[in-house]
């Protein structure tokens, strides 16, 4: 059985726009090189929190699944940005890639999962878009410790907002799914899930 492992999160579930070792890179983002384009990037992510018509409403799946502590319930979201930015051919300044990831968890261990990604060249820019539905066990003991899993059930992806295909079976549960051990820390007065070098922020 396969497990989704931290630096290569989600890129397994869409098969497309790839960014190898972009995880180990520092999710801290600076304001001094952070353009337009990813403010309103990351400001997409923070209001994407619900699933597009693609999602099966309410079909999580049979995977694992726990009841979820009530701190724990909600929103989570991971950004990333390039510190390489591309000039583009109309004069605007843009990262080479932006990723976006959010996880909406349900208190009965049920959610969803949508993970935007773009890259952009002097010509061109492109994103896309996985979107998944699927089940949670979180394990969290007194010290803030916590182990998380997420099991894909079904899924779609969408290059530059068109569908293109769903999530294919190799890259669902119980072939792959996520599994993150980590610290539930306070980062900035904000609740934070960290492992290694990626950190998901809770917004709701």
């Amino acid at each position: 059985m396969k497990q989704q492992s931290m630096n290569n999160i989600h890129q397994a579930v869409n098969g497309g726009l790839v960014f190898p070792n972009y995880i180990r890179k520092k999710s801290a983002l600076s304001l001094t090189w952070i353009s337009l384009f990813a403010l309103t990037f990351l400001v997409l992510i923070g209001i994407a929190c619900q699933p597009k018509d693609g999602v099966q409403p309410g079909n999580y799946g049979n995977g694992p699944r726990k009841t979820v502590p009530t701190k724990l319930v909600g929103e989570w979201t991971y950004t990333s940005v390039s510190s390489s930015n591309i000039v583009s051919r109309n004069g605007h300044t843009v990262p080479a890639w932006s990723l976006g990831s959010v996880f909406h968890i349900n208190a009965d261990g049920t959610g969803w999962s949508i993970v935007t990604a773009s890259t952009a060249t002097y010509t061109s820019e492109d994103t896309q878009r996985v979107e998944e539905n699927g089940t949670f066990e979180i394990d969290l003991d007194s010290d803030g410790e916590m182990v998380f899993r997420f099991y894909p059930a079904n899924g779609k992806v969408y290059n530059n907002d068109v569908f293109a295909h769903d999530v294919e079976a190799a890259k669902l549960y119980p072939q792959t799914f996520t599994n993150w051990a980590g610290t539930l820390t306070n980062n900035g007065g904000r609740t934070c899930f960290e492992s290694g070098e990626l950190r998901y922020y809770k917004t709701n």
